[in-house]
């Protein structure tokens, strides 16, 4: 009885340790999956700083250049706004009519 108690306890815990081995290395991968998702968070949030850079330089020279006022700019992004039946400052449409 005693041998039979002590193989197992011990297999018992080979076991377990195997269990949390598995389990870390699941962790892992998780911990791994978020640091790329904060990498790709940072490369597109850097992405939408320069797209909007882009187009305020757009915008801007729009208006230099007497192509298009302020006004008539701020009525068309309005416009192009409310083309997808909602009105909350973003567009799911397409870029070109």
């Amino acid at each position: 009885m005693f041998w039979k108690y002590l193989l197992d306890s011990e297999f018992s815990q080979r076991s377990d340790i195997e269990s949390q081995r598995e389990e870390l290395d699941e962790l892992k991968k998780q911990l791994r999956g978020r640091s790329r998702s904060a990498s790709d968070t940072k490369d597109l949030q850097e992405e939408i700083g320069k797209l909007k850079l882009y187009i305020a330089v757009i915008f801007r020279l729009l208006v230099s250049k007497g192509i298009v006022d302020r006004d008539e700019l701020y009525e068309l992004v309005e416009q192009i706004d409310e083309e997808d039946g909602r009105s909350d400052d973003s567009h799911s449409g397409k870029v070109l009519p």
